[in-house]
């Protein structure tokens, strides 16, 4: 179990929902008013209910779709912890049918409270059905708090419902999205996620088609995870086919481009061609990356070079377009340090030079020759400083020079992709394996890529170490560590092994 008692389960909903957040209205009234809610929302819940009420009124006022759901998000929110369900609903109501038109996270959020409301009244099947709304919602927006804590939220549900297998696997994708490694039980593998996604499809005949759905993504991504190419795409177009009847529209991109890649790894290249092209634009914008390395992929087995190029470069250039400006700063600021230190050392080796030229010299004068020796040491030493001074100059410039060759040589220093992209080494942070991807993390950007782990450490310089089985972290960019945690410069925390610590 991941959890030691049930009086923790009956009050985890309460802890987590006093962590849920969005994003500011950019409305300085609105935000205002909905700051101090969040304020009073750990003090005195009457307080934080009519500052979320007021925020909502204003937004009413403004008539704007957006502000009226995002504060009616949080008044609904507050109307729940206050258990007045009734008076939350049209709240939620009015988000569900604007749900095209308001970001995913928020329509997430709004999905995520009403779960909570059937879990609150005990009706766990619905609750079910309503967070697993919410998780898909979240994945399409890429928010992990949002995600880990529907996924924990659907754990405490099958820990009620006495079902161990959906338990764990629930909990195990919290503490996965969350990057954290504090679990009382082992891990599961792919191949148990799979069983217990089989068994739940199997078990729960009355469930809606909405929900099924979302099982069968959630059941393709794991068995595409274990390379099972037929399994995964009959999962996806199931889940698919649900969606459309629903008209469910999360995820449908990402699941065309799962099937896709599944029957390029199968040799049917027309069919994965087939279904990017049928990809609408839009989705296609959504996963460039991938859509353009199927084009690539698929074309190169047809032997059509031609258009394998054409889909390369546009692959290259959808991930050159990510660099940030000025992305080679901070290699040359690394370069002029080097440089610096090393002028030190030389200017250093030059006086321990002089320094033993002048004891050598005079430890063979002889005592009849003192006077003559000294002014002809003192005649040496300044001709010698007066060409060391000229020297010096040239030296000077000729350093300058080569400092300015150097910066250029680095900040051109890239790591050459398969796919012909470039990743500038004086930029990335840390790079993690993801399933058959490997993604590069630099200041601000993410690249993905189909690449193995360890032969990217193979093309990297030494200041590149593993720590983790799926994570290599730029030294120069880790801030300080601890017996499980890496916390690099940027902020961001990476697992550390034990069979890695070594490295550092």
């Amino acid at each position: 179990m991941y959890f030691s008692s049930m009086k923790f389960f009956n009050f985890i909903f309460l802890v987590f929902y006093c962590c849920i957040g969005f994003s500011q209205t950019d409305d300085p009234t609105i935000d205002t008013l909905i700051q101090k809610g969040n304020v009073f929302n750990y003090k005195n819940q009457d307080s934080a209910l009519f500052y979320y009420k007021k925020s909502y009124e204003t937004s009413l006022a403004k008539k704007d779709t957006f502000l009226i759901a995002a504060t009616g998000y949080y008044y609904s929110f507050s109307l729940i912890t206050s258990n007045r369900f009734e008076e939350a609903q049209p709240l939620i109501n009015f988000n569900v049918s604007e749900a095209k038109n308001l970001p995913d996270v928020l329509i997430g959020n709004t999905y995520y409270n009403w779960g909570s409301i059937a879990y609150l009244q005990e009706s766990y099947d619905i609750a079910i059905e309503r967070f697993m709304i919410a998780e898909d919602y979240y994945k399409s927006a890429q928010n992990k708090r949002g995600l880990a804590r529907s996924q924990l939220q659907l754990s405490v549900i099958y820990n009620k419902l006495g079902n161990p297998e959906m338990e764990n696997y629930f909990a195990d994708l919290s503490s996965t999205v969350l990057g954290s490694g504090a679990h009382s039980t082992p891990r599961m593998s792919t191949s148990e996620k799979i069983i217990a996604l089989e068994q739940q499809l199997s078990a729960t005949e009355n469930i809606s088609d909405k929900l099924k759905a979302i099982l069968y993504h959630n059941l393709g991504v794991a068995q595409f995870d274990k390379s099972e190419w037929e399994a995964a795409i009959t999962s996806f177009n199931k889940g698919l086919l649900l969606k459309e009847k629903v008209g469910f529209t999360n995820l449908k991109a990402e699941a065309k481009v799962y099937v896709a890649e599944a029957e390029l790894y199968l040799g049917n290249s027309n069919k994965a061609l087939q279904i990017v092209e049928d990809l609408p634009k839009d989705e296609k914008r959504k996963l460039p990356l991938r859509t353009e390395l199927i084009f690539t992929e698929a074309y190169k087995a047809l032997g059509n070079y031609k258009e394998a190029l054409y889909h390369n470069e546009q692959l290259a250039f959808y991930q050159d377009s990510l660099n940030s400006i000025g992305e080679n700063i901070k290699i040359s600021e690394i370069t002029a340090q080097y440089n610096t230190k090393e002028q030190k050392k030389q200017i250093l080796a030059i006086q321990e030079e002089n320094e033993s030229a002048f004891l050598t010299i005079n430890s063979q004068r002889k005592r009849q020759l003192v006077i003559l020796l000294i002014a002809f040491l003192l005649l040496l030493t300044t001709l010698w400083f007066i060409r060391r001074w000229k020297s010096s100059e040239k030296q000077i410039a000729l350093v300058k020079e080569l400092k300015d060759e150097m910066e250029q040589k680095v900040e051109a220093q890239h790591l050459l992709l398969k796919s012909k992209s470039k990743i500038y080494l004086g930029d990335l942070q840390f790079v993690k394996s993801e399933g058959n991807y490997v993604e590069f993390h630099s200041v601000s950007k993410k690249t993905l890529e189909r690449e193995k782990l360890k032969e990217i450490l193979e093309k990297l310089p030494p200041n590149f170490i593993r720590v983790h089985r799926s994570y290599i972290v730029n030294k120069n960019e880790i801030d300080s560590y601890n017996s499980t945690t890496v916390f690099m410069k940027s902020g961001q925390e990476i697992p550390l092994s034990r069979t890695y610590k070594s490295n550092l």
